[in-house]
């Protein structure tokens, strides 16, 4: 194998590594976003607040390690969308050189 065949491969496997990254992430962020939709708990603005103090102190503190989770991921989404954009316009740029190089633009007589 040639380095730029060695280049393309890890190129290849970089894009596939954002790609799934990527997946996962938007899955868990959309996750953890749409439960409290579907499922809206017993703590909201409008809602009496529970007897139990226990339970009126976790509450507000699960709600904001859910925040937290959600803000981690979207930047890790974030993160791996600009890994594989990237990944895939270099393979572009990379394939596009290669068929220009073995068909020159100009033929000289």
């Amino acid at each position: 194998m040639d380095a730029r065949e060695l280049v393309h491969r890890r190129r290849r496997r970089y894009q596939r590594f954002f790609r799934r990254a990527f997946m996962v992430g938007a899955g868990l962020a959309l996750v953890l976003f749409g439960v409290p939709l579907l499922y809206p708990g017993p703590y909201a603005p409008y809602a009496p607040v529970p007897s139990n103090a226990t339970t009126a102190r976790l509450i507000p503190e699960l709600v904001d390690s859910q925040v937290l989770l959600v803000s981690i991921l979207l930047a890790f989404v974030l993160w791996s969308l600009a890994g594989w954009i990237t990944a895939t316009v270099l393979l572009w740029l990379e394939s596009f050189r290669d068929s220009h190089s073995a068909r020159p633009r100009f033929h000289t007589r």
